[in-house]
C-alpha cells in the first residue's frame, strides 16, 4: 500500500483540534519530520487559530554540517514567513563540565531552549515532530534496556505536543514529495554505532515483513500499557515524593520500581535499566548509613532515611552568577528572574511560571537602594543580613528555618555591592531594600521542589 500524504493532514488537524493552543512553537531541526510539521503548522494556522514561530538549536557538534542545518532552517522559515529563533550551545564543552554524554546533554539543552523561548514569547504549546516510527524505535530501545514500563513517546507532556505521533516515516516522505519540500539529512543517522540507527536499519524492516502496519500495532499496545502505567504511577508517586527508603522498600514490586524511577527522575538521574532498579531495591532494603550506588547521571545515597542525590559538581559550594534583566539560570537548574516591568506584567509572569515550577518565591525591592551589579551566589562563612532592625547570621537563620544542609549551598543568596539583598528560601530582604516610594524591581525564584 502506497502511503498517502493526506493521512498526515488528517492526523495533524485531528490532534490540534483535540488539543487547541493559542501559540505554537515548532522544534525545527531541518530534518524531514520537522519540516513536514512546520509546513503543516503554517498551512493550518489560520484555520486552527494559533500564533506560530519556530526554534532551531545549533549544538556546536557537527561543524559545517550543523552550520548548514541552521542556515537551511533560516531559509525555509523565510520562505514560509515564520519567525525563527536560533539558539547556539557548545554542547561538547557543557557535556565535559557536567560529566554527561553528548546526546544526553544536547537533549537537555534543546528542551531548555524550547521552554525558555516558549515562556518568553508566551506560547502555550511546543510541538515536536516525533512520529509513529520514532515511537516504535523507542519502545524497542526500552525493551532492550530492560526499562520497567514501556511507555514509548507520550502524545503530550506538559506544554509539549506530538501532533505526528500516529504518522509513519513513509507517510512523512510521501508528504515531502507531494509538496516538493526540501530538508537536510544528519550524516550521523547513517551510522549503526548509535542504538536507534541500528534498530532503524536492521530491526524495523524485519518487523514490517511480519506486519506492514507494525507502527500502528505498537501504538495500540503502548496506549494500553500507558493506561495501566498511569494508574500504578498515581499510586507510587506519593511515596516517591517522600523518598523514605523504608517505605520504598516495603512496596509491592510494581509500585516499588515505579516509585524508585520517579524518585530518581526528581533527582536528575538518567534512564534506569532493570539492573539499576534491582540494585536500588537492595540499597533501600539494606538502608546502610551513607551507602551509595553509581547510576546514570550521578550517585544516589541513603542519608537520614531518604533517597537523595550526592552532588558531583565540584563548585557547588562556591558558585556565583551575575544577574541580568530577564531569566538567569542558576547551577541547580532553577531560574532567578529580574523584572522591572509594571505590576500587571510581573503578575502575568508569576501566573505562567506557577504552571511549570512547584516552588516559586518572589520579592519586590526598592531599586534606588541597590548598588552596583546584582549577583546570586552560594552561602559563605560569616554571611549576615540586616533584617528586622538587626544584623543576623545567615547560618543561624538557616538552622532556625530547618533548611536541610544539602539545600543550603544551592539556595541562592542575592547580593549587591553593599552585601546581601535577599534570601529567597528564608524570605528575608535587607531592611534598606524593602519596597518604598521609589521605582521597584521584582525578583522571582522558580525551581522544582527538591527532596525534603
Amino acid at each position: 500500500m502506497i502511503p498517502s500524504p493526506f493521512n498526515v493532514d488528517r492526523a495533524f488537524c485531528a490532534f490540534m483540534e483535540a488539543h487547541p493552543r493559542s501559540g505554537l512553537l515548532i522544534a525545527l531541526s531541518g530534518g524531514a519530520d520537522s519540516v513536514v510539521l512546520l509546513h503543516l503548522a503554517s498551512r493550518y494556522k489560520e484555520l486552527l487559530c494559533y500564533r506560530l514561530e519556530a526554534l532551531h538549536v545549533h549544538h556546536g557538534i557537527r561543524g559545517a554540517e550543523a552550520d548548514r542545518d541552521r542556515d537551511f532552517c533560516r531559509s525555509i522559515c523565510e520562505r514560509l514567513q515564520i519567525p525563527l529563533t536560533v539558539v547556539e550551545y557548545d554542547i561538547p564543552a557543557l557535556a565535559a563540565t557536567e560529566k554527561a554524554g553528548l546526546e544526553e546533554t544536547a537533549r537537555k539543552y534543546r528542551y531548555l531552549a524550547l521552554e525558555k523561548c516558549a515562556a518568553a514569547r508566551n506560547f502555550d504549546g511546543i510541538a515536536t515532530a516525533h512520529t509513529a516510527t520514532d515511537n516504535m524505535e523507542t519502545v524497542l530501545l526500552q525493551l532492550t534496556r530492560g526499562t520497567a514500563s514501556l511507555h514509548g513517546i507520550p502524545p503530550m507532556r506538559g506544554a509539549y505536543l506530538r501532533p505526528l505521533l500516529s504518522v509513519t516515516r513513509e507517510e512523512i516522505l510521501s508528504y515531502l514529495n507531494e509538496y516538493d519540500l526540501p530538508h537536510v539529512e544528519d550524516s550521523s543517522n547513517d551510522s549503526d554505532a548509535y542504538s536507534r540507527n541500528l534498530i532503524r536499519h536492521s530491526v524495523l524492516p524485519v518487523l514490517r515483513q511480519l506486519n506492514p502496519r507494525a507502527e500502528e500495532a505498537f501504538g495500540r499496545a503502548v496506549a494500553h500499557a500507558r493506561e495501566d502505567d498511569d494508574y500504578l504511577q498515581a499510586l507510587a508517586l506519593p511515596v516517591a515524593e517522600r523518598g523514605d527508603v523504608r517505605e520504598l522498600a516495603s512496596l509491592p514490586a510494581p509500585l516499588r520500581s515505579r516509585a524508585l524511577i520517579a524518585r530518581c527522575k526528581r533527582l536528575g538521574i538518567g534512564t534506569l535499566s532493570e539492573v539499576h532498579i534491582d540494585a536500588l531495591v537492595r540499597l533501600c532494603q539494606s538502608a546502610v548509613a551513607h551507602a551509595s550506588l553509581s547510576l546514570p547521571g550521578g550517585a544516589v545515597a541513603v542519608e537520614n532515611g531518604l533517597l537523595v542525590r550526592k552532588s558531583d559538581t565540584p563548585d557547588m559550594d562556591n558558585w556565583e552568577v551575575e544577574l541580568h534583566p530577564g531569566e538567569n539560570l542558576l547551577p541547580d537548574g532553577s531560574i532567578l528572574c529580574v523584572l522591572r516591568e509594571n505590576e500587571a506584567e510581573v503578575e502575568k509572569y508569576i501566573a505562567h511560571q506557577q504552571n511549570i515550577y512547584k516552588l516559586l518565591i518572589n520579592a519586590t525591592l526598592n531599586f534606588a537602594t541597590i548598588e552596583g551589579t546584582m549577583v546570586a551566589r552560594a552561602r559563605r562563612a560569616g554571611d549576615r543580613i540586616r533584617s528586622g532592625g538587626m544584623h543576623r547570621s545567615v547560618k543561624k537563620l538557616f538552622c532556625d528555618a530547618k533548611i536541610p544542609l544539602k539545600d543550603r549551598t544551592i539556595s541562592p543568596i542575592v547580593c549587591d555591592r553593599n552585601g546581601i539583598l535577599w534570601i529567597p528560601t528564608l524570605r528575608r530582604i535587607r531592611d534598606s531594600a524593602v519596597e518604598g516610594d521609589s521605582s521597584c524591581i521584582s525578583l522571582i525564584w522558580c525551581k522544582n521542589r527538591s527532596e525534603r
